[in-house]
């Protein structure tokens, strides 16, 4: 998962304001959704039937996959 998700920009921000940021990026050409939210029970995926770990990398994937080549 790490490597797709290389190069991905995650935005935390007050729920308030997430469909003017949205817009915003949206009216700008760069696509986006809402995806989640901080919740007290720490780093999880959860979709409608289970909850996964959310892995953490200490540096980005990808350039470990060009170190390699």
């Amino acid at each position: 998962m790490g490597i797709i998700a290389s190069g991905a920009l995650i935005i935390v921000s007050d729920p308030s304001q997430s469909e003017n940021i949205i817009n915003a990026l949206i009216q700008n050409g760069i696509s986006c959704s809402k995806i989640g939210q901080i919740v007290e029970n720490g780093l999880i995926i959860k979709d409608d039937t289970k909850e996964y770990p959310l892995s953490t990398f200490v540096s980005d994937e990808i350039t470990k996959v060009f170190k390699h080549i």
